[in-house]
């Protein structure tokens, strides 16, 4: 089916997202333009910790990828039509636009660490790093880091948010060079 011009979607949430791609299925992408406050620029981190009764609601998905970190508790995350049981030093990464949803299923708290960036941002980095850089990255959905690997990653990425936070004039340049 041939769409003539622009097509525009009022409104927000997973079903927004389904109607979109099912309007632009024979297109190669899509171009998101959203007025929401969680959207980013370039660069996000958080981390946040989360109870066994928390619910995210339905599933989503949004113009930029997601690293997905579990530091302590245990989730089911579903990406697309897979299922991943999360352990600590699990790590999760989400392309842009695939559809996911994470459930925490233990009595204890789960934390984890998420770290958003858009399609731009990663560009930029690999460029200034190299192209060999971004090869293969995406090529697994998960992995697990070696328990003698997870002090020193956790100590990286813990620094990572702190810079971004940062108001330093040479946090962003830290904090690209810390990605």
């Amino acid at each position: 089916m041939k769409l003539p011009g622009k097509i525009a979607i009022m409104g927000g949430g997973s079903w927004a997202t389904a109607i979109a791609k099912m309007v632009l299925a024979q297109e190669e992408t899509i171009n998101w333009y959203m007025r929401r406050d969680d959207r980013i620029a370039d660069f996000k981190i958080t981390q946040v910790q989360r109870d066994s009764h928390f619910d995210m609601g339905e599933s989503h998905y949004h113009p930029y990828y997601e690293f997905y970190y579990l530091l302590s508790g245990q989730c089911r995350c579903f990406i697309s039509h897979s299922i991943y049981r999360l352990f600590p030093g699990d790590l999760i990464m989400i392309p842009p636009s695939v559809l996911h949803r994470v459930l925490y299923e233990t009595k204890r708290p789960a934390e984890r660490i998420n770290i958003f960036f858009s399609e731009d941002y990663l560009h930029r980095v690999s460029a200034a790093s190299g192209p060999d850089l971004c090869v293969g990255l995406f090529s697994r959905s998960r992995l697990t880091i070696p328990s003698s690997s997870r002090p020193q990653l956790e100590r990286l990425m813990t620094r990572l948010r702190l810079e971004s936070e940062s108001s330093d004039p040479y946090a962003p340049l830290m904090t690209k060079s810390l990605f």
